[in-house]
């Protein structure tokens, strides 16, 4: 009994060590949520999932989505350039599709991987906007204000968080096979860009390389990406220095005197991973909030696609109409920080996509489907 008695209290004192070894950043880098028990009632959205991701399929490559809410024809505003933005709604898509469907996705993505263009890493740090599938409903046939929009609006943004939609991808098809002759190209992106990762929305890229580097045996890029996590995520326990950030780095003008207070100031959530989202809820929920609502109160109709709203110079002067990029801002705060239930969310997807492959609409749909289901959060296996 004694014996038995040092043995017990020798383990409770390791495993009281390894506990307190543990950084409790940890969990958001090694836990992701999974859903399960999705109800027949949310058939209906499954069903219209499936069919715009057949118009993706159908599509090919996809150009920029151009788009005009301002009063000067070559004062167009585009969005959902960023190379490999596609691959991360089709991820989040995956397991809603049917087997057919499924199979031509993994194909879909190995194509875009396949082409320095558009994979992540593209050297132009945006996706070719005179080639590909015209996304838009009423399309035509040139890139008018291309130069114009990339020289006044795109430059600067970051593109890093395509490296979350990676890993989401290989860990929900299990088409790993897909990265791995691409991933010396991945880690030296992620080495070049890695200080893209100090907003809301791409703090998840860190996350996403120290997954795929542990599974591919990587030590040296696993440690710097989780070092790089941890960092992040303590500069993410302040809402104003990350802003600092966005406002000086990325999203200048927006914060210029033209557009300072006149839209939406939720730059640094788009493009965030539910990992993040959770840190948030635990760690600045009631500063992230105050933000999330002011948004909400300002444009309660966001999910409306022509709803007249003051673009507040968002889009071009005098522009009138609000991009799917709200969107993304405000959703993944409404689930995993606000809390909103699946009938509100669900709610949210009674509008329609802008385009072909409109990513952050696609996503809203997505969250909404899983929202109804049963949501945990669970260790990745190692």
């Amino acid at each position: 009994m004694k014996h038995s008695a040092r043995v017990s209290c020798l383990l409770v004192l390791a495993l009281s060590v390894a506990a307190a070894a543990q950084d409790p950043l940890d969990k958001y880098i090694w836990q992701t949520y999974r859903t399960r028990d999705i109800p027949a009632s949310a058939q209906p959205m499954i069903d219209e999932l499936r069919a715009e991701v057949q118009k993706v399929l159908d599509a090919g490559p996809l150009a920029p989505l151009r788009t005009v809410y301002a009063d000067v024809l070559d004062d167009p505003y585009f969005i959902l350039w960023q190379p490999g933005r596609i691959i991360t709604t089709l991820a989040m898509a995956y397991p809603h599709l049917t087997p057919e469907q499924q199979q031509k996705v993994r194909q879909y993505v190995r194509a875009e991987l396949a082409d320095e263009n558009r994979a992540p890493w593209s050297p132009a740090g945006h996706i070719p906007p005179d080639q590909g599938a015209r996304r838009e409903i009423h399309t035509f046939n040139k890139p008018l204000g291309w130069d114009r929009y990339w020289g006044m609006w795109g430059r600067s943004k970051p593109v890093i968080a395509s490296i979350y939609g990676l890993w989401l991808y290989a860990d929900r098809s299990g088409d790993w096979d897909a990265i791995r002759p691409h991933y010396e190209r991945l880690v030296r992106f992620y080495s070049a860009k890695a200080a893209q990762g100090d907003l809301y929305g791409t703090m998840g890229a860190h996350i996403g390389m120290a997954r795929i580097a542990r599974h591919f045996n990587d030590q040296p890029t696993l440690d710097a990406a989780v070092t790089a996590a941890r960092a992040a995520l303590e500069i993410g326990r302040s809402l104003e220095e990350v802003e600092r950030r966005a406002e000086q780095k990325y999203y200048r003008e927006r914060y210029n005197e033209r557009q300072r207070g006149r839209s939406y100031a939720g730059w640094f959530f788009l493009d965030m991973a539910p990992e993040i989202g959770r840190f948030l809820a635990e760690n600045v929920k009631e500063a992230v909030l105050e933000r999330h609502q002011s948004g909400m109160r300002r444009y309660p109709l966001f999910w409306l696609r022509e709803v007249n709203y003051s673009g507040g110079r968002w889009t071009g002067d005098e522009g009138v109409g609000i991009p799917t990029e709200l969107m993304a801002m405000l959703v993944p705060v409404e689930r995993w920080v606000a809390g909103a239930s699946a009938q509100t969310l669900a709610g949210y997807t009674r509008s329609t996509p802008i385009g072909i492959g409109d990513c952050y609409w696609l996503e809203m749909l997505v969250t909404a489907i899983e929202a109804a289901g049963t949501t945990t959060w669970e260790e990745l296996p190692r």
